[in-house]
């Protein structure tokens, strides 16, 4: 979004809304994911890949659904809570708490 909104302000050479909206249907921009553009309406062109890591930390496709190796997690556990996950520190013992302590089950 600031890539987007950086290159509309630079093309419409003014802050007025009117003007950096106008220019936002202009912007073409590489980005970290790839071409940068908006339609007519202002909507981004072409899909953008939502990742998640997995118990195993494994990258997985979360959306678009058409492309979902699983399912959206909200909210993500604690990265202490993930290291206990990916480390299998709890075994059959229990579950890795936010702390990423196992609390017993």
């Amino acid at each position: 979004a600031a890539i987007a909104l950086t290159s509309a302000l630079l093309m419409a050479n003014s802050t007025d809304p009117d003007d950096v909206n106008a220019a936002m249907r202009e912007v073409y921009e590489p980005s970290f994911y790839g071409r940068l553009s908006f339609d007519s309406y202002g909507r981004a062109k072409g899909s953008m890949l939502s990742l998640q890591l997995d118990e195993r930390t494994e990258r997985q496709i979360v959306a678009p659904l058409s492309a979902a190796s699983m399912g959206m997690v909200y909210p993500a556990p604690t990265y202490a809570q993930r290291t206990c996950l990916a480390a299998a520190l709890c075994g059959e013992r229990g579950a890795c708490g936010a702390s990423g302590h196992c609390v017993c089950e």
